[in-house]
């Protein structure tokens, strides 16, 4: 379990870093309705509810798939997705969504 959250804390330290920032893109912000679906994903994950989440989550990423989501929504949910496969000690899945989030180029990093 440490070994991995040692990970977790690294990936996140590499999110947050600002390493890749792209000075000439504007900054992207949550629409209302993809705020909506976090925050509900947000508190069932708070409630313990990891699948119950992932649901929530679900529904992002079929949004994602018709390209509905800009970079830092999709950022937002994948670091989502990653909270909950670490509440379920589901590492594998934990380590691919922080690479999902790494992907995301038009992000604003501070």
């Amino acid at each position: 379990m440490r070994i991995f959250s040692a990970i977790f804390v690294l990936l996140l330290a590499a999110v947050f870093s600002g390493a890749a920032v792209n000075a000439k893109s504007a900054t992207q912000s949550i629409r209302a309705d993809v705020f909506a679906v976090l925050e509900k994903a947000q508190q069932s994950q708070s409630q313990g509810k990891s699948k119950e989440s992932r649901i929530y989550l679900d529904s992002l990423k079929a949004r994602h798939n018709t390209k509905a989501l800009n970079d830092y929504e999709l950022a937002q949910m994948w670091n989502f997705y990653a909270y909950a496969y670490l509440a379920e000690d589901d590492y594998v899945h934990a380590i691919n969504a922080f690479k999902e989030v790494l992907k995301q180029k038009d992000i604003q990093m501070q």
